[in-house]
């Protein structure tokens, strides 16, 4: 709606425009450096954590589109809370395992699962599993993932898995003692410094096809500071003020717009 308004190819805060938007903010760059020196390794487990709206099924995504399909099979669980037997089920859906007779039941499907792990051991191919909202799983989820590493052991084909979720994850997988023995690798995601919202907003405008940004300094601590420097809040509250901007035809927008659009968005949050 905004966008010709504001000389942009396309919307600057959307969700949607993959890994070609990644912004290698500190902590993001670390823990994606973390996690591909996992997968290189070959290590088992890995943890990424962090609070809602800092990008972690996003950094997973970017960790995972940069990996070559002819080398790597990779399996998003996104719906942790299935039953621990509908979890190996997912992820076996996820690797192609061929389904066979109509049997849900964890010992068949763990031979399959098996079976299919050897068969990219001799494609020379290595296995993904990122299982996000990982703090919400509890003791039979652990031991099924447990099992699928065992699997991956007995089937000669390396599998690393990545446990995406909330800080209390990190707590959590402490009282898996099997499991935690496994993870070589815990990275943790941190807001944005106020220097590295400024450069995030005029990355994304740049993106979008912008080089001149709209917010002024004052407008971009502003932001900053009412966004605390979580990236899914800055999209939110730049778009909305973009739009406030649009629609009160501004050639520039100051922190009176942050403010409202922030405010809008917060009513619409308690609503």
């Amino acid at each position: 709606m905004y966008e010709p308004y504001w000389r942009l190819q396309q919307a600057p805060f959307g969700s949607d425009c993959g890994s070609r938007c990644y912004f290698a903010a500190g902590s993001h760059e670390g823990a994606l450096l973390k996690l591909r020196y996992l997968i290189e390794r070959g290590e088992q487990c890995g943890l990424l954590v962090g609070d809602h709206g800092l990008g972690k099924t996003y950094l997973s995504r970017v960790l995972t589109d940069g990996l070559a399909a002819e080398k790597y099979a990779i399996a998003q669980v996104v719906y942790p809370r299935l039953t621990a037997d509908a979890l190996l089920g997912d992820i076996a859906a996820r690797l192609g395992v061929d389904p066979g007779e109509e049997d849900s039941a964890a010992g068949r499907i763990a031979i399959r699962v098996e079976h299919r792990l050897r068969q990219m051991a001799d494609e020379e191919k290595r296995v993904i599993v990122c299982v996000d909202e990982a703090h919400l799983l509890d003791a039979p989820h652990f031991q099924t993932l447990q099992l699928l590493l065992n699997l991956s052991e007995a089937a000669g084909c390396l599998v690393s898995l990545v446990l995406i979720g909330q800080p209390q994850l990190l707590t959590v997988i402490r009282r898996v003692g099997g499991l935690s023995a496994r993870v070589s690798v815990r990275t943790t995601l941190h807001p944005f410094s106020p220097e590295e919202t400024a450069a995030y907003v005029r990355h994304r405008l740049r993106l979008a096809g912008r080089d001149e940004c709209p917010f002024s300094e004052e407008t971009l601590s502003a932001l900053h500071e009412l966004s605390q420097g979580v990236p899914r809040q800055i999209n939110h509250i730049a778009d909305l003020a973009l739009l406030i901007g649009f629609a009160d035809e501004l050639t520039a927008l100051g922190p009176v717009e942050i403010e409202a659009a922030a405010a809008e968005l917060a009513c619409v949050s308690a609503d």
